[in-house]
């Protein structure tokens, strides 16, 4: 399942409307299928911010653009559709922690290069460190290992 999240997450970065309409939609359906099967998500989420951490941190996927539609796309076919009310809080805060992932994400990428700004870019990378555990703690319990390899300690 977790491969399969991912990619369908690198397809909801896409630049063509169609393509990221349907893998979020495809995307909506994962998360459906997996909370009624297990009461929870938590592979889902787990793949889902690291596929988000590698692509926003590389310079060919991910702007804010994107960002703002992946988040916003699942957040509406979340609170429009008729689903466990549980589900669609659960859905709704690890929302609100992606989009802010993904904001510090993106300001730390477009820091420029150079000694001027190296005090920014640690002070930066610290809050993304912190607000990748947190949700990922929040997610389900994690060991260090598991985390992704720019945020080990």
């Amino acid at each position: 399942m977790n491969t399969l999240v991912g990619l369908v997450v690198n397809l909801c970065l896409s630049h063509h409307d169609q393509v990221r309409n349907n893998a979020v939609q495809m995307l909506y359906s994962m998360i459906i299928s997996e909370y009624h099967i297990a009461q929870n998500f938590d592979d889902i989420e787990n793949e889902l911010v690291n596929k988000l951490d590698s692509l926003f941190m590389s310079d060919s996927k991910g702007d804010d653009i994107s960002r703002t539609f992946f988040i916003g796309q699942l957040r509406h076919l979340f609170e429009s559709s008729f689903v466990d009310e549980q589900l669609r809080a659960r859905v709704s805060n690890f929302l609100d922690s992606v989009d802010l992932f993904l904001e510090l994400l993106l300001n730390v990428r477009a820091l420029p290069e150079g000694e001027e700004f190296a005090d920014d870019r640690v002070i930066a990378t610290v809050c993304c460190q912190i607000l990748y555990v947190s949700i990922l703690l929040t997610v389900t319990a994690v060991t260090s290992h598991e985390l992704h390899p720019s945020y080990w300690p």
